[in-house]
């Protein structure tokens, strides 16, 4: 998508809006070179219930609130060092983890949880074969309101970042999620 369709497309439903700036901008932060998506059997399958089962490993059982140290500070260190050489395991376990709506201990805030959230699919994002439920999760995620607003943005957000890697028809669902989201907040603020 040019900037002048981006810009055509936000004059035409009545508003701009931040949605077309992040698009453009996100975009551009992309490292040049970046291959088009890949995918892996496991982790392409649409991540299943039951994260207790999934979250294997010490390391994303603490990311995914499941290990006896719960805070915030923690879970963050441990999602900063996960790389980027996920097994296909502990990806489902992210993905899985990235579809909960609500904080999953009662200390934590609705704030820490999606940043916690936010910090995890920056590191899908930084995968070399991009998961390839990464972006029908985040479609998904955007769709379904009972998603809090500030997630929902988020994944609008990685939608525009991931969007130079996906494969056309990805690429046309993204266009138009856009479309409807720009409609969407255009109609909140009637």
């Amino acid at each position: 998508m040019t900037w002048n369709q981006i810009r055509g497309a936000g004059a035409a439903s009545g508003g701009f809006l931040l949605l077309g700036l992040v698009m453009v901008s996100s975009l551009a932060a992309e490292p040049a070179g970046w291959p088009a998506v890949t995918t892996t059997a496991t982790a392409a399958a649409k991540p299943e219930p039951g994260l207790e089962k999934l979250a294997q490993t010490p390391h994303i059982r603490l990311i995914c609130g499941l290990a006896p140290e719960k805070g915030y500070l923690p879970r963050l260190q441990a999602i900063h060092a996960l790389g980027t050489s996920l097994t296909d395991p502990e990806t489902v376990a992210l993905l899985a983890f990235l579809d909960q709506k609500q904080p999953d201990t009662a200390t934590l805030e609705v704030l820490d949880f999606d940043a916690l959230k936010n910090d995890i699919a920056d590191v899908l994002l930084q995968q070399p074969v991009l998961p390839g439920a990464l972006a029908p999760q985040l479609l998904a995620m955007y769709r379904d309101t009972t998603h809090d607003d500030a997630w929902r943005n988020y994944c609008i957000q990685f939608l525009a970042r991931l969007y130079p890697r996906l494969e056309e028809k990805e690429q046309a669902q993204v266009r138009q999620l856009f479309q409807d989201a720009l409609q969407e907040r255009q109609q909140s603020f009637s």
